[in-house]
């Protein structure tokens, strides 16, 4: 299980390529989480990560997804099984744009309301 924390979030969708990027500034050397996914040839509904971290990187069906207000979890199903959880509550950038992209690339993502 990985625990990471970004500053920005970015979405984009242009034609049958969407992404979504998760990092801390625009040098090349920043921590970064990339989510991305093309339509144009069949994937076996697989999504691509890129990350810093090279056992991240490689096309993976995600399992199970989950939105709350202050984290993204994304279960991983891969040879040996990872959870990857972002902290998305002090996150600066388009919420919304991202939230609407990732949710194309990975239909099963569930929002979870917080109730009080």
């Amino acid at each position: 299980m990985k625990t990471r924390k970004y500053k920005y979030v970015s979405g984009t969708d242009a034609g049958d390529f969407f992404q979504v990027v998760f990092y801390d500034n625009d040098t090349d050397e920043t921590p970064y989480l990339l989510i991305g996914n093309q339509f144009e040839f069949p994937n076996d509904n697989k999504v691509y990560f890129e990350s810093d971290e090279e056992e991240i990187i490689g096309n993976y069906i995600v399992e199970q997804a989950n939105l709350s207000h202050d984290t993204l979890t994304i279960k991983l199903k891969k040879e040996k099984p990872d959870t990857i959880i972002i902290s998305i509550n002090e996150v600066i950038g388009d919420h919304k744009k991202a939230y609407k992209v990732l949710k194309i690339m990975v239909p099963n993502l569930k929002r979870i309301k917080q109730t009080c």
